[in-house]
C-alpha cells in the first residue's frame, strides 16, 4: 500500500520514484510477537513431550537478554524480527522500482502503474515475503525448544534431517549423528539449522534439528 501510494503521487517526477521506500515498524512488531508466540507454543509442545516420557521438566522461560545464537532469547528474535522486514522490505523496493523503469517511458497513468506494480508484487509474495518469514518462524521454533533443552535433565542429542532431493550433501551426512551433550548439539545446530547446510547460500533455509 506504501509502494502504491508513493507512485500514484510521484508518477509525474522520475526523481521521486526513484527514492520509493516503506516504514517496516509496523512489520517487525507484527514478526516479532509472531515468532515470539511460535517459540513459547514450540517449548512447551516440547515440554509436554519430555513429561509424558517421565522427564521433569523445570520451570522455564525465553531469557529477555540473550541475543547469541546458542539460546535463542527475545533480543535474538526481536533482531531476526528486524533483519527479515529490512530484507523483505528490500526486495519489495527493488521489484517495485523494476517494474517502474520498465512502464516509466510508457504512455500509462499513474494508477495503471501503481496497478501492474501491485500486479507484480502479489505474484512474487513466495520469493520476496513467504520464504523469508518462514525462516524467521522455523528460527523462532528451534530458539523455544532449545530454552527447554537448557533447564532440562541431560539426554541423548542427535542430528535429524528431512531427507528428500532437496536435502544438501553436509546435511544428509549429519543425519542421524549423536553429539555427547548439548553443547555440543547446539553448536551443531544453532537456532537457524544445521551450521555447515549450504542451503541458505541458495535461499533455502536449513530443514535439520
Amino acid at each position: 500500500a506504501q509502494v502504491r501510494d508513493q507512485i500514484i503521487a510521484g508518477a509525474d517526477t522520475p526523481e521521486e520514484l526513484a527514492g520509493i521506500t516503506v516504514d517496516t515498524g509496523d512489520a517487525v512488531a507484527v514478526l516479532r510477537d509472531a515468532m515470539t508466540g511460535l517459540a513459547e507454543r514450540a517449548g512447551q509442545s516440547l515440554q509436554r513431550e519430555a513429561e509424558k516420557q517421565g522427564v521433569e521438566v523445570p520451570e522455564w522461560s525465553l531469557p529477555d537478554d540473550t541475543v547469541t545464537a546458542a539460546v535463542g532469547g527475545r533480543r535474538l528474535l526481536d533482531s531476526v524480527a528486524r533483519m527479515t522486514t529490512d530484507l523483505m522490505a528490500t526486495s519489495v523496493v527493488q521489484t517495485a522500482k523494476r517494474v517502474v523503469t520498465g512502464l516509466f517511458t510508457r504512455d500509462v497513468t499513474p494508477e495503471a502503474l501503481a496497478t501492474e506494480v501491485d500486479r507484480v508484487l502479489t505474484e512474487s509474495q513466495d520469493g520476496l515475503i513467504r520464504s523469508q518469514i518462514g525462516t524467521a518462524m522455523s528460527t523462532a521454533q528451534t530458539a523455544g525448544r532449545q530454552v527447554v533443552l537448557e533447564v532440562a535433565p541431560p539426554g541423548e542429542y542427535y542430528a535429524s534431517e528431512m531427507l528428500d532431493k532437496n536435502t544438501c550433501a553436509p546435511c544428509r551426512a549429519v543425519d542421524g549423528e549423536q553429539f555427547g551433550d548439548l553443547e555440543r548439539a547446539i553448536k551443531a545446530y544453532p537456532v537457524m539449522g544445521y551450521k555447515d547446510c549450504v542451503g541458505p547460500r541458495y535461499g533455502n533455509s536449513c530443514r535439520g534439528m
